[in-house]
This record gives structure tokens, sequence and C-alpha cells, in this order.
């Protein structure tokens, strides 16, 4: 049985207050790892055979270092026993943990730097830990939980040992599209904060006849929720096209939350022409250019609710969405059947449903998520596979192939309401390097990161440890404040390591950073 000194009131507080936040910023594991009950991320990574004792706390270290991580390392009573009972149920070999012997102070210290503030009861008399250490001695979890030193002398016999790593979470990336739905409710966003251009295409063939009511009762509950204002900060234009062998105007871009649909009825046509139907709502799209309600940035969606398969004249389809429309489809599978092919590839990626008109909150959480994009000179980036129709959730960036001094490039970012790109995980700095790669291969741009002569400073303010130093060329380098600004370049894989480099040098690209369009936010174009 473990046992160990009850925590102090302080001590446990903070270590209360550490899950509160932790759980506030939804911070996440490295693939492999395991977020364990005190807060840390942990696995057992591999087993090692015959490793020289003096060699395995380096060993260890080494293993660990490959996963970004570190390895067995304990400041309390829960991490102590929660590394235990993970090794118990591992086994296979020796526990080593992470105890170096510091050679300049000859104390034994974790080999993060920490002090030793915790030892277990059963190793507090252990006069190895608190004799003068030596490198020759690996450190390692006890049967009876306490830490044992093996130290050989004249020989080096090899032991299997146990590589366990742990590494503290990352909170994860932002995201700045929130579209989530709660207890039955908008999480902490307004539907009436919405501001696309929609045209509805509503099939009213004979086979859509059972589901009709309950597609125009889907429509007029979310649009009673959205803003049809114009003279509102934010609203959306709602056009309604019924469509049975032609299109029928319901409402030209002009539907308001007290509007109804009670005029359309069912016709006696087996199916609808889904190309006419797009057609007519591009057409609407056109004509509400020339309306004082037109704004030149909103985004352009449409939503069909329909079970009628396409057929071969959809000419527009592709360009419609390669210019940043999107095409959300709501596919009627009646009873014995199954969803049509040619709807779902007709669909924008993740755009495609069979059950959305059940509920019209998830409708509006869908418009939500449409209206989360980049001006057309950016390239949206989304990384979140929980949200996949936020397309733009991490955030936007526009590549400048302009190779001019950093502050020049600041200043050029600033005047397009954004800011110099800055690189917080690999995953956008991997991104990041794909969008410039359209210059060139190995494309040096900057980054927004400045040394003031003590340490380097981010421009968004950020404190992320996150870091890609080029550190096999001895970065970074500030060759006594000569090289003070930093940019990256693409190495031998997908990352782009950074530099420092001379804050006026030449042939360096750019890349702005901006906030993505999304609702209550318009000031991003």
């Amino acid at each position: 049985t473990l046992t160990s000194s009850p925590l102090k009131g302080v001590e446990m507080l903070k270590i209360l207050l550490f899950f509160v936040i932790l759980q506030a910023t939804h911070c996440a594991c490295p693939d492999g790892f395991e977020l364990a009950n005190d807060g840390l991320c942990k696995r057992f990574y591999k087993t090692v055979h015959n490793v020289r004792v003096d060699q395995a706390t380096d060993v260890v270290i080494s293993k660990c270092k490959e996963i970004g991580a570190d390895p067995i390392i304990i400041h309390n009573a829960q991490q102590q026993k929660d590394w235990f009972k993970r090794w118990e149920a591992a086994e296979h070999g020796m526990p080593v943990i992470g105890l170096v012997c510091n050679n300049k102070t000859q104390h034994w210290e974790w080999s993060d730097g920490s002090a030793i503030d915790f030892k277990p009861d059963s190793s507090l008399n252990s006069p190895d830990l608190n004799k003068k250490c030596s490198s020759s001695c690996a450190w390692y979890f006890y049967y009876d939980c306490a830490w044992r030193d093996y130290c050989p002398c004249s020989f080096k016999p090899t032991r299997t040992i146990d590589v366990f790593c742990q590494v503290a979470p990352t909170p994860e990336p932002e995201n700045r599209c929130k579209c989530g739905i709660v207890d039955n409710w908008f999480d902490n966003w307004k539907p009436s904060d919405i501001w696309l251009d929609i045209v509805i295409v509503l099939d009213t063939s004979k086979p859509m006849a059972s589901s009709l009511e309950e597609a125009k009762s889907a429509i007029t509950s979310f649009v009673g929720l959205m803003s049809t204002d114009p003279s509102a900060e934010f609203y959306s234009r709602i056009g309604v096209i019924a469509m049975s062998d032609k299109p029928e105007v319901a409402y030209n871009l002009n539907m308001t939350f007290s509007d109804d649909l009670e005029n359309v009825k069912p016709h006696e046509i087996n199916k609808i022409d889904v190309g006419a139907a797009f057609q007519a709502a591009l057409k609407m799209f056109a004509d509400g250019r020339k309306a004082s309600s037109y704004r030149e940035n909103a985004q352009q969606v449409i939503y069909f609710l329909t079970n009628s398969a396409p057929g071969s004249n959809m000419n527009g389809v592709d360009d419609f969405k390669t210019g940043g429309g999107i095409i959300i489809v709501n596919d009627f599978v009646l009873e014995g059947t199954v969803a049509d092919p040619g709807l779902q590839k007709f669909a924008s990626d993740d755009f495609f449903f069979t059950d959305l008109s059940e509920d019209y909150l998830r409708s509006l959480g869908v418009l939500c998520e449409a209206n989360c994009f980049c001006s057309p000179v950016s390239h949206p980036f989304n990384d979140d596979k929980k949200s996949p129709r936020t397309r733009a959730n991490r955030g936007c960036f526009h590549p400048v192939n302009n190779g001019i001094p950093q502050q020049k490039a600041r200043e050029t970012c600033k005047k397009e309401n954004a800011s110099l790109v800055s690189i917080h995980d690999s995953d956008k700095e991997i991104f990041v390097n794909s969008v410039v790669s359209v210059f060139g291969e190995k494309k040096k741009f900057w980054i927004g990161l400045q040394n003031d002569g003590s340490k380097w400073n981010w421009d968004d303010k950020s404190t992320d440890p996150f870091t890609d130093w080029d550190s096999n060329n001895g970065q970074p380098n500030t060759n006594f404040g000569t090289a003070q600004c930093a940019y990256a370049q693409q190495g031998t894989g997908p990352n782009a390591p950074w530099t420092a480099a001379n804050c006026a040098a030449g042939g360096i690209v750019y890349v702005c950073e901006s906030t993505p369009c999304s609702i209550g936010y318009k000031n991003c174009a």
C-alpha cells in the first residue's frame, strides 16, 4: 500500500484549480498518450533489452525524446500512485525513472531540471537520495513503491528496461468558428448573427408530397430565428424557389421571419430538374447584386430539400464550389431506398444530409458552419475533425510573393486587417508551408517572431511553448544582435524549421493571417 503525507489545503487547491483550467481549455494529448487523472499525458513506449545499467537513464531519456516527451517525473503522491499502477499493469522489465545526477551540484534532480520535492514514504530515509550522486546509477520503481537505485561497481550488468514517458497536455487549437448546440440550444452564439445569402430550393414533386409539410415547417422554423432586416448589423438574405417542372420564386432573397410557405403546393411530376433549379438559384444571386441590401463578401449558400437525382446538365456546379459557394443537400430518402449518390456528389464536402430537416436547430448549426469562410485571396485552414464544415476555423492565410523586410511585411498585413503569421503547432506550420509552396519549393517566409535582446516574442502576444528552430544548424542564433527576426523554410520533411535572420533581409516572402468571416464578425475581407 502506498502511504504519503496528506496534501495541505493550499496544495490541494492548486491541484483542483489545475483540473478546472485543464477542462476549460480542452487540453489534448499527443497520439499514443492517455490523459491521466493527475493531468499529465502518459504512455508505455517500449521495452528495451540488454541495456547497461550505467546507461539505462540516458537510454530512457533518449527514447522518450523520440516522441517529444520526458521520462517518469514525480512531484506528488497522486503522480507516484498513477505511475506505479501503470508499471504494475505492464511489468515487462526494470521501470527506470527520470532521476539524473547534476554534475555541478552533485545532487540528484529530475531530468527536466526540477528539484526533488516529493519522495514516497518508503524512500524517505534512503541515504542514496541524499548523498553525493553518481551518473553510473539508475533509479527505478520497486515492488514496495519505493524508488531504488542500482549502482554497479566494477562490472557493467545489463537489464531489460521499460520506457514510460510523460508530457504536459497542450490546449487544443482555438476554433474561431463556434457553432455548437448543447442541451438543445445554441452554445454561446446567436442565429441572428448569421449573415449569408441563402437560396432554398424546395422540391414539390409527387415523391416529396408526404415530406413537403415537414420541409416547409423546417424552413419557417429556422428562418424565424434569423435576422433578415437589412438595417441590422448582421442579417441574411433568404430566397425560396419552389421547384416543379419549372422554378417558381416564392421569395426573391426577401423572406422574413414572419413569412410562411402556405402557397407552396405539391405537383404531379415524378422528379425535378436539379440542374435547372441550380441555375435558377444562380440567377437569383446575380439579380440580388443589384439590390441595396447586397454585400460583396457575403457567403452564397444553396440549400436543396429534395429526393430527386441530379441529371447530366449540372453546368457551373464546380465553379460555384471553387469560388467559395456552398451547396447543402437534405435528401428525403424514401422508405425502402438509399441515399442518392448523385446528390451526395452534388453537395459540398460534408454538407450532405438525410435528416437535417428533422431538427431545425441543426439546420441553423449547419448554416452557422457555412458562415465560416475566408476572403477569395486567402486560404482557409481547418484541422478539426470534429467540425469539418467550419472550413476556416483555424484562420485565413494570404501568401504574398514579395521579398521584403519583416517590418514591411508586418505593416502590409496590418493594412489587410491581418497580422504576420504566428505558428504554435506543427499542423499549422505544415499547412502554412504548403500555402507558400505555390511560389516555389522550399521558399523562405517570415513569421511573426522577433527577439527583443533577451527573448523571442510573438506578434500575437502568445506565450505558447511550441518552437521549431533549426537546431541542426545551431538555431536560434541572433549573431550578436544582428539576426533578431525569424523565417521558416521547409527542411527534409513537411515541416518548416525556423532560422534567425537580419530583419532587413530580402528575398523572404510572407503570409498574412486573419480571423475568418463568421457569425457576428464580418471585418474579415
